[in-house]
Formats: C-alpha cells, sequence, structure tokens
C-alpha cells in the first residue's frame, strides 16, 4: 500500500529543486568545456609529463573537479530529496527503490570529489621527491576516481530510469520528459560494458537535456501551486 507524507512539498522546495537540476547541468556544460577546451593533458603514455601538467593547472583542475562532484552532488542531494517526496504520494515502495539510487550516486560523487582533490595535492607533492610513487600514485587516483565518479553510470541510470517509469506511471510532469529518461537511464546502465566509449558521451550528452527539461518541469510545478 502506498503511504503519504505528513508534509507536502511547498512551492520553495519546488523552486530550489528546480534551480538545482538545471544547475546540475551546468555543471555536466562546465565539465565538457573545461576539459574538451580548456584543460589539455599531454598525450602520449609519459605519466611524469602529465603530472607536471597538473601541478602547473593544479588550481584549475581543482575547480573543475570541484563542480564537477562536489557541487554536483550537493545540488544532487536536494533533488534527489525533492523527487523522493514528490513521488512517494503516488507510490512509496518504488520511490524509495529508486531513491537509494540517487542518494547513493550522491555518496559516490562526494566521494571522488574529495578523493580527486587530495590525490592530486599528494601526486604533485611527491612528483619531486618520489616520481615513482607519484606515478604509481596517479594511476591509482585516475582508477578510484573513474570508478567512483563515472567510469560506469549504472547507478545513476537506474535512478534515472526508475524516476522516469514512475512519471510515465503516474502522470507527473511531461510525458516526453519521462520517455527521454527512460532512454537516458537505460543507456547509463549499458555502461556497464564501459569498453564502448560511446555509451558514456550519449548519457552525458543525453543527461544535459533530460537535467534541464526536468528543472523546468519543477519549477513549472512551483507555479501550478502559487496559483492554488
Amino acid at each position: 500500500m502506498n503511504k503519504g507524507i505528513n508534509h507536502p512539498l511547498n512551492r520553495h522546495d519546488f523552486l530550489i529543486s528546480g534551480f538545482s537540476t538545471i544547475g546540475m547541468a551546468l555543471c555536466y556544460i562546465s565539465l565538457f568545456i573545461l576539459f574538451g577546451a580548456i584543460i589539455t593533458f599531454p598525450a602520449g603514455e609519459q605519466i611524469i609529463a602529465k603530472i607536471e601538467y597538473m601541478q602547473q593547472e593544479l588550481l584549475l583542475l581543482s575547480v573543475a573537479y570541484g563542480v564537477g562532484y562536489l557541487l554536483f552532488g550537493c545540488l544532487l542531494a536536494f533533488s534527489v530529496h525533492v523527487l523522493d517526496r514528490h513521488f512517494s504520494q503516488h507510490n512509496y515502495t518504488w520511490a524509495k527503490y529508486g531513491s537509494l539510487f540517487g542518494y547513493v550516486w550522491v555518496v559516490l560523487m562526494m566521494c571522488a570529489g574529495m578523493t580527486s582533490l587530495l590525490g592530486m595535492n599528494m601526486t604533485v607533492n611527491l612528483l619531486a621527491t618520489k616520481p615513482d610513487t607519484a606515478v604509481a600514485l596517479f594511476y591509482a587516483q585516475n582508477m578510484v576516481v573513474n570508478g567512483l565518479g563515472g567510469g560506469i553510470e549504472l547507478v545513476s541510470g537506474v535512478w534515472v530510469l526508475v524516476i522516469s517509469i514512475l512519471g510515465l506511471k503516474h502522470k507527473q510532469f511531461y510525458t516526453g520528459l519521462h520517455v527521454l529518461g527512460v532512454v537516458v537511464g537505460l543507456v547509463g546502465i549499458m555502461t556497464i560494458w564501459h569498453t564502448v566509449g560511446v555509451l558514456k558521451d550519449m548519457f552525458g550528452l543525453s543527461q544535459i537535456v533530460w537535467f534541464i527539461w526536468l528543472g523546468i518541469a519543477l519549477l513549472k510545478q512551483r507555479r501550478i501551486l502559487e496559483n492554488e
């Protein structure tokens, strides 16, 4: 049996969650710009050269990882919370199931962000005195951060998929939004085949559209409450 919530969401909840969700899209776009046009690691297999570049651009890389992981995680937490409470009014069990994956995604983002910031600092500090250790740490950091922060998008894909199915079933927001969400979620789950790089790119680009559309839907819900 579905369970209601004691305190329904108000217009301020939808306002903040709407802007938070659009903010997540902006975080993605910022990363595409930073890593696609501004941050350019040296090509080839010379890890020392990559670490030296990291040392030169440590502030810019710290901003990029801070925005892409830590800020994104904070915005995501609020969106997951509001969507959980909203859909719990319609299907408590499945809303909570989907939100479990949403909150796990928050934790993974925060852990990836803090690991990347600390790992970069340790790596560049070791370069002068223990270059072999710095190289080993560079590899280890990349493996851990990629594992936590998006090398495989299974967790986020399941969250998007469950939210979208609930939206379709209970006719919440826009039908087209949830059809797109089903596609985004399935592509995210398919990134378990991590050797197919195009899947991750498809997931990231399509999720930007999904985030913006979802943010607009949440903001519209706020206007609906204002008019009641």
